[in-house]
This record gives C-alpha cells, structure tokens and sequence, in this order.
C-alpha cells in the first residue's frame, strides 16, 4: 500500500513534463516580448535593433532581461510651448543699473 506522500512514475513523469514545458515557455514568451518590444521601438535604428535581436535570441533568457531593462519608451510632448525668450537682450543678468561704455571710460 502507498502513503500518501508516495509517487509513482506516471506521477513523475507527468511533472517532469510540466517543468519541462514550464522551462521552455517562460524563456520563450520573454524573447517574444523583447522582440515584439525591439521592433515597435521608434527610437532605434535598424543596426541597432539587429543587434538587440541578436542578443535576446543568442541568449535566451539573459538577452531578454538586458533588452527589456534598457528598453527606452518614447517622452509625450507636454503639448505646451516654453515661453520665448527675448531674443535681443544678450546683456547678462545684472544686479545694479546697467552703465554705458562712455560712462565707463570716463570714470577711469
């Protein structure tokens, strides 16, 4: 008679399959993510992206993490403009009455 904590080798095998599947799946949906990631990326290049899809493929898990943590998502514009500049005052920034050249030289 088997305990309860007895396994037999269906039981065995049917979790080995499991891990199995388990193992091969998790690697595989992450490389399909970071690839899908890779190539909506507006940002890169297709140099760049060849060789994204390089790493993530050639190391399955490992190039997926690195692909996936660097990824860099596109800024939203804020939709407003920064207010002009004026353009003709290229003084710097004085703390007293700004003086002429003339009133310069004369104090000399």
């Amino acid at each position: 008679m088997l305990g309860p904590m007895a396994t037999t080798a269906k039981d065995k095998a049917f979790m080995e399959i499991t891990l199995t599947i388990v193992a091969v799946a998790i690697p595989l949906w992450l490389n399909v993510w970071a690839t899908r990631m890779i190539l909506q990326d507006a940002l890169s290049e297709r140099p760049q992206k060849i060789a994204q899809l390089l790493l993530v493929w050639l190391l399955p898990l490992l190039g997926a993490i690195v692909a996936l943590a660097v990824h860099r998502k596109e800024e939203k514009a804020p939709g407003v403009y920064p207010a002009e500049k004026d353009l003709n005052n290229d003084l710097p920034a004085s703390n007293g009455p700004l003086r002429s050249m003339r009133e310069v030289f004369d104090d000399d």
